[in-house]
């Protein structure tokens, strides 16, 4: 007697009970599958975006998580300023402490483009930064890609000079607008003198990340004009100076990279209308070193380096580091409860999916006694009859199941593109996890248990009393 084949045709039979029953399953397997799956991609792709972030100098009042939020997954307004001093003040650490060497990445932030946040910074992001792993044959991390287009030139040793050229403008403004008319006559030699003015059109290029090129519908040769404020804002308003050619277009990271617009930072930081929020405001007579950067994002070599950058700014004025991954497992430390909540009431899903079956099966019972008692006229043992019952519970719940891991990662191929707009997490349908290996099983077990009780039932048929022809 071939029991699979048996329980088989026996949920053939009544297939519009066994379909039901497969659906309230794959229904609990699906929630699971999907939590387990948005959780997953969600972890990696802040694993990911933190990578390349092994410190991020910020200013000395306010949050650390708000910093490292506004940085690295761009969002949040930027939480204030650092003064330019403090990138000249890393470099002299590097050059007495070769053990510390690093890279660091300046960045001007305030404004956007169609809701993409506008960047600037120099160059060294598009040769030095790196979101991947160490490649171990050649000792480097492979830096960003482009998919069409190429980087913008302007480097860090190319800021210091524009931002004495900005002090000097800024000065004389200062000294305009204390003196009037008066004191512009006496200064002829800067009339024509302005912040754009300090910027040639070479440094009016743009490259856009994968994401924000996609969504805008704009490729390399085009042009972007920065907004300053939130779009639908009536404060907001337009900085046609700082129009830039687009020349580059990032390819995909799965990072809030994808979402960004890079700029050269003299871009930023010579827009019109800007002046008191380019310097330092105790400053009388600002020098460069006092130009306001928003942030300095630091690539050191090892953790060391991280450890002793955020030493040393513990007790500075001008600035405090935040570290990227401790801020990061915070805030998942923060929302862990309403994680474990969700999967809590998905596990309930399964469980009652679990007792759906065994109702199910249960209730098929008295229809089923006749056809029990047949079988085991013609030889059928309490057990055959016992293992028939389990093995179409079994048979219930793996079918369920593996259709609602498969209904899991359909509804994520479809709304995958949704979820990214709401969420920022990129969602890959095709990704499975070997848990969902473990979850069919698992249900497949749950199930056999909850065929215990119809089984036990069946099995206890008395051949005599349903056999008896009834008047």
């Amino acid at each position: 007697m071939n029991l699979f084949a048996i329980s088989l045709r026996n949920l053939r039979v009544r297939l519009v009970s066994t379909a039901l029953t497969a659906l309230s399953v794959s229904l609990g397997a699906a929630l699971v599958a999907a939590l387990w799956s948005l959780a997953d991609q969600a972890d990696e792709r802040y694993a990911r975006s933190i990578r390349g972030y092994k410190a991020i100098v910020g200013p000395a009042e306010g949050s650390k998580l708000d910093l490292t939020l506004n940085v690295v997954l761009n969002l949040g307004d930027s939480p204030g300023v650092v003064p330019l001093r403090v990138l000249s003040e890393l470099e002299r650490l590097e050059r007495s402490n070769s053990r510390f060497k690093h890279y660091a990445f300046p960045q001007v932030r305030g404004d956007s483009v169609q809701g993409f946040p506008v960047i600037g910074t120099t160059d060294l992001w598009f040769t030095k930064f790196s979101l991947e792993k160490l490649d171990t044959d050649t000792g480097t991390r492979p830096p960003l890609e482009f998919a069409s287009g190429g980087p913008w030139s302007f480097g860090n040793d190319q800021l210091f000079p524009f931002a004495e050229s900005m002090a000097e403008v800024y000065n004389h403004e200062l000294l305009h607008d204390a003196a009037g008319e008066e004191g512009h006559s006496h200064n002829h030699d800067h009339e024509h003198q302005s912040y754009g003015d300090l910027v040639p059109i070479d440094w009016r290029k743009a490259v856009l990340g994968a994401e924000a090129a996609a969504v805008m519908g704009i490729g390399v040769g085009e042009s972007i004009t920065p907004v300053h404020g939130t779009e639908d804002s009536d404060l907001a308003h337009e900085h046609p100076e700082a129009q830039c050619e687009v020349i580059g277009v990032l390819k995909k990271t799965g990072s809030a990279i994808d979402r960004s617009i890079y700029v050269p930072a003299p871009v930023m930081l010579a827009l019109s209308g800007h002046r008191d929020g380019s310097f330092d405001q105790e400053k009388l007579e600002p020098a460069a070193e006092d130009l306001l950067l928003s942030a300095i994002v630091l690539r050191t070599f090892d953790h060391r380096g991280a450890d002793f950058f955020q030493r040393h700014f513990r007790s500075s004025k001008d600035a405090q580091v935040a570290w990227p991954q401790g801020e990061i497992v915070k805030l998942l430390e923060a929302i862990g409860d309403a994680k474990e909540v969700l999967h809590v009431i998905a596990w309930l899903v399964v469980l009652v999916s679990s007792l759906g079956v065994l109702v199910a099966l249960y209730n098929t019972m008295n229809e089923r006694r006749r056809e029990i008692a047949i079988m085991r006229s013609l030889g059928a043992r309490r057990s055959q009859i016992f293992s028939i019952i389990v093995v179409e519970a079994v048979a219930l719940s793996l079918v369920g199941a593996t259709l609602g891991v498969l209904l899991c990662h359909l509804g994520l191929s479809v709304a995958g593109g949704w979820i990214e707009d709401r969420a920022g997490i990129p969602v890959d349908g095709s990704a499975f996890l070997r848990e969902e290996l473990y979850l069919v099983l698992g249900l497949g077990l749950l199930g056999g248990l909850a065929g215990v009780l119809p089984a036990v039932k069946a099995s206890r048929t008395e051949v005599q009393e349903h056999l008896t022809p009834t008047t």
